[in-house]
């Protein structure tokens, strides 16, 4: 998911290079995961939370086996959507589109994040649909700014199209847990075994990351979901009136 770029001008995040075998070691044992995460702690303190998150999740494609890498060239979605999406929107004149993610933010919160400046016209609309979106890169989302943003690639997608987008972002557990499941999860796939042993708890650990199989997390889900879908659809029926 940061793989709608310009291929033939790849971004750079170079500081991600400089902790890349503290974020996935070759070895995940208790003592290696204590002492790598304590050095990260303390990149954190020296860089700013905010800088942190961005090194960390803002898209590399440098570190095949680490996180959020971006890829090696255009992957089979990006180029299904090249050739398919102004097919499937036809003649539409407006689109709206709801990106549905988990993992930040405070628990069962949906927080709306524009991939758009706040200066810039999407913004805006995204505000007159919602009443609140976020900007990833104004500082005010729980998301950094990221590379490869596909909602960032629809405009140039969809360049006769007036595009209005936003990831709905629902909390999970705490940030520090869900880097800890990203780490392990990359670790099993660079080094440990997919169909090991340790596996299972592995997944299982990503999971709780990502999903909450409590009844209210579920319930407030679905009605933020209900309520921003339903203001989307009233929003493109006005614009169509």
């Amino acid at each position: 998911n940061r793989n709608f770029i310009d291929w033939a001008d790849v971004p750079r995040n170079t500081g991600y290079g400089d902790i890349s075998d503290l974020l996935v070691p070759s070895s995940w044992d208790d003592e290696t995961q204590q002492m790598t995460t304590a050095a990260l702690m303390e990149v954190a303190g020296e860089a700013g939370l905010g800088r942190f998150q961005e090194i960390v999740s803002g898209g590399q494609y440098d570190h095949p086996t680490g996180i959020f890498h971006g890829g090696s060239g255009p992957v089979w979605s990006n180029r299904w959507m090249q050739e398919h999406l102004a097919e499937i929107v036809g003649g539409a004149q407006r689109l709206g589109v709801v990106d549905l993610h988990t993992g930040l933010g405070p628990w069962s919160h949906g927080e709306l994040i524009s991939h758009h400046a706040k200066d810039d016209p999407g913004y805006q609309r995204g505000t007159d649909w919602w009443g609140e979106v976020r900007s990833m890169h104004d500082g005010e989302s729980v998301s950094a700014a990221l590379s490869g943003d596909w909602l960032g690639a629809l405009d140039g997608l969809l360049p006769d199209v007036e595009v209005t987008s936003a990831a709905l972002e629902f909390g999970t557990v705490d940030p520090f847990s869900v880097l800890q499941s990203l780490r392990a999860d990359a670790w099993l796939h660079a080094y440990g075994d997919p169909t090991g042993d340790e596996a299972a708890e592995i997944r299982a650990q990503v999971r709780a990351s990502f999903a909450d199989d409590a009844p209210a997390w579920l319930e407030a889900l679905i009605e933020r979901f209900s309520a921003v879908a339903g203001e989307a659809v009233q929003a493109l029926s006005r614009s169509a009136d």
